[in-house]
């Protein structure tokens, strides 16, 4: 664990990752783990990078297996969700990487292999056609740059909650999205619908932001979404 987790060990994957791109390291900060005993374990880390003045901040997961047969269950799942195509955070997306002598991975939100559709909810171009109802592709890119996404909160493999501000006629408009593995979004749908539900009927009590919908399904290969798809994406305005 401690191979996987150690800073100099991040920071040198780190670096070997961006290497060639420009882009250099800031600082590096360990921010939650969680150990799921007797298989696995992940910690999450916080990554500032800069190039030329420009700043980001990147999120690496350390994911490991405490035990050979968790290992082999883990690359094995690792390697069905795109483990072994290249880690790219900066240009692409930041596949895992596998480290089989000490029984790890490491890869970089917005991937996760519990929730494959996450990048497409961060993508600007995408969620326009959510947001905006838009089906064509041109039109979607052009009015990607009306919607800006940030990340709020990020577990591995257990959700991730999105702020959506969205251009509308000149003014801002805040929207807020949490995608969940598996059918756990549409649970949630329906607890927030029936807590806002309540909280109609009785006004100053219980104050909840309006949930907007729940996005059933993306659609893959070449035809864009509709405005009603995108998996486990549930879409809450903030008032």
């Amino acid at each position: 664990m401690d191979a996987a987790t150690h800073e100099e060990s991040v920071a040198a994957f780190v670096d070997e990752t961006l290497a060639g791109t420009g882009w250099e390291v800031d600082s590096i900060r360990h921010r939650v783990d969680r150990v799921d005993p007797p298989n696995s374990y992940w910690s999450l880390f916080s990554i500032d990078i800069n190039k030329d003045g420009e700043e980001r901040n990147l999120r690496l997961v350390a994911k490991g297996a405490l035990n050979p047969e968790a290992w082999e269950q883990l690359s094995a799942r690792l390697i069905r969700h795109g483990a072994g195509n290249p880690c790219d955070p900066i240009n692409g997306l930041g596949y895992p990487r596998l480290f089989p002598e000490t029984q790890h991975a490491y890869w970089f939100y917005p991937y996760d292999p519990s929730m494959p559709n996450l990048p497409l909810a961060n993508d600007p171009a995408r969620m326009a056609g959510v947001l905006f109802g838009l089906d064509k592709a041109e039109d979607m890119q052009a009015a990607a740059e009306r919607v800006e996404i940030e990340r709020v909160r990020y577990l591995p493999e257990v959700g991730a909650i999105l702020r959506f501000t969205i251009d509308v006629g000149g003014a801002p408009t805040v929207i807020y999205g949490k995608v969940q593995p598996g059918q756990r979004g549409l649970r949630t749908n329906r607890i927030v619908e029936g807590l806002w539900q309540a909280s109609a009927k009785y006004p100053g009590y219980l104050n909840l932001p309006r949930p907007l919908g729940y996005v059933e399904e993306m659609v893959r290969g070449g035809r864009a979404p509709s405005s009603r798809s995108c998996p486990n994406l549930r879409l809450r305005r903030w008032l």
